[in-house]
């Protein structure tokens, strides 16, 4: 069995991270601020874009 080796992150550090999002903080300024891939940050925005703080925080159904 693989080990899953991506990083979870705990609602908080989700709240903190989409109330930058929500202020229009940029990628790579988001990524720098909290210690994540660039790419994590990309997903983030680009899922609160498109579907809101609910997708960023992981409760879409």
């Amino acid at each position: 069995m693989r080990e899953d080796r991506r990083k979870h992150y705990d609602d908080e550090f989700r709240r903190e991270a989409l109330r930058l999002i929500e202020a229009g903080v940029g990628k790579r300024s988001l990524a720098r601020q909290f210690a994540m891939p660039v790419q994590t940050a990309e997903k983030w925005i680009m899922l609160y874009r498109s579907n809101g703080g609910e997708a960023v925080m992981g409760t879409t159904g």
